[in-house]
């Protein structure tokens, strides 16, 4: 999944989605840290207000972000857990390499 390193990036993911979803991001907590999937350093955070709190599970270990009651901003989740809204959708961000441009 997707990495977002900066303000920027999370603006341009975030306007991808209807401002009631939900989706995940590639963070991930590893033995205590935070890492993204790809490897990228983590810098830039997003957290909700009091987030991480480890709340809500048994392990709290994947990131969720609300663009419905918390402007985009980040909540740590259990892994796994149901996302899906009124029309049974679950979304989630993949990141790609980009395609050469030919002229």
């Amino acid at each position: 999944m997707a990495s977002i390193l900066m303000p920027a990036e999370k603006n341009f993911v975030n306007g991808m989605f209807a401002n009631n979803e939900m989706y995940w991001i590639g963070l991930r907590r590893h033995e205590g840290k935070w890492k993204w999937d790809d490897g990228s350093r983590w810098k830039y955070r997003n957290w909700r207000t009091s987030q991480p709190d480890n709340c809500c599970g048994p392990a709290p270990d994947c990131v969720v972000v609300n663009t419905q009651t918390n402007m985009g901003r980040w909540d740590d989740t259990t892994c796994g857990v149901s996302l899906t809204d009124k029309r049974n959708k679950q979304s989630y961000v993949c990141k790609k390499e980009s395609l050469p441009i030919l002229k």
